[in-house]
């Protein structure tokens, strides 16, 4: 009777630990961030502001052709200049970003990621930013 409680016992905290474990785990997928499904398709543009900025919209669309959900997270990146936020999450499969340059202007190459899909442009960035012309 002793060995069957001690089983008994020990089956229950395995059991226990197992969903602890899948709790655990389960919790986990909460922190990683959601980012574009493989094949995805992402288009990068780029139009300059009234406040000197060129603004960054990331249209990010799954296989099936329907936008990403809300909150997929695009990153930006840029040669020239900052861009704010780096990190940004999708509304409507659309993220967007702020691109700041210095009072020279220049030439920016400007990336947008979400998981295993990006797009490039290149830009000749005027130094107030009022106007951006892409490199052909």
């Amino acid at each position: 009777m002793v060995k069957s409680m001690t089983y008994f016992h020990a089956a229950r905290s395995c059991a226990w630990g197992g969903a602890l474990v899948l709790l655990t785990l389960l919790a986990g997928c909460d922190t990683l961030p959601l980012t574009a499904p493989t094949d995805s398709s992402l288009i990068l543009t780029a139009s300059p502001q009234d406040d000197g900025t060129v603004r960054l919209q990331a249209f990010v669309v799954e296989p099936g052709g329907t936008p990403v959900h809300n909150g997929t997270q695009v990153w930006f990146t840029t040669t020239y200049g900052t861009v704010a936020p780096e990190r940004a999450e999708t509304v409507d499969g659309v993220a967007i970003g702020f691109l700041t340059v210095d009072a020279t202007g220049g030439l920016a190459t400007i990336r947008a990621i979400s998981g295993s899909v990006t797009d490039v442009i290149e830009l000749i960035v005027a130094p107030d930013s009022s106007s951006v012309s892409p490199v052909v």
